[in-house]
């Protein structure tokens, strides 16, 4: 048991470190006192029972919440391949998910808004306009991280997404292309 060699202090230090993610506040909040705080907590985070202990905490909250490597690599799917495309907001204000789309997809979604407002013409005439937009997660960082999981190298000009793209096996690019295209036809205007 790694927590056997820790005082309560140090134990304290190591679930308020879990959750703040700040070793000197969790120092702090632990009870430690010393104008030398900061110093004194980032030498804490390195004893090697600190450590250990640290761990048994991560590993305790991943079984917990059911984090696994594989979830984690398919959230960042989730949110690295977004499409806008996937979504729909019906009358009520509703998020839908459009035909044959991933059931999670939702969980790229960062915002849905839905605004009506009733015009009056100049003839006396009523009209609804209704503006709708859905908003997902930020791609990049996702992208980003996925590479670095994947092994591919990001060159300083690339882009996250370039660099996905180019790892594309050319024999899967003329297959890609006429689902894009005909993903686009499918689409109705506005």
């Amino acid at each position: 048991m790694p927590q056997q060699g820790l005082n309560p202090r140090q134990r304290k230090f190591c679930r308020e470190y879990l959750s703040c993610g700040n070793a000197t506040k969790a120092a702090i909040a632990a009870g430690y006192e010393s104008e030398w705080i900061d110093k004194y907590a980032f030498r804490l985070l390195r004893k090697s029972r600190v450590k250990a202990y640290l761990a048994e905490l991560r590993e305790q909250a991943s079984v917990k919440e059911e984090i696994t490597p594989e979830r984690v690599i398919r959230e960042l799917g989730i949110l690295a391949f977004s499409d806008i495309t996937n979504y729909d907001v019906n009358t009520q204000g509703e998020l839908t998910l459009k035909p044959k789309v991933q059931r999670g997809a939702t969980r790229a979604v960062q915002s849905v808004t839905f605004d009506e407002h009733i015009v009056e013409g100049r003839d006396g005439s009523v009209t609804t306009r209704r503006k709708k937009s859905v908003k997902v997660h930020e791609k990049s960082s996702s992208l980003d991280k996925l590479c670095k999981h994947l092994g591919i190298a990001l060159p300083k000009e690339m882009t996250p997404f370039e660099a996905l793209v180019s790892a594309i096996p050319p024999e899967l690019i003329p297959a890609m292309q006429a689902a894009m295209a005909k993903k686009l036809s499918e689409k109705k205007p506005e």
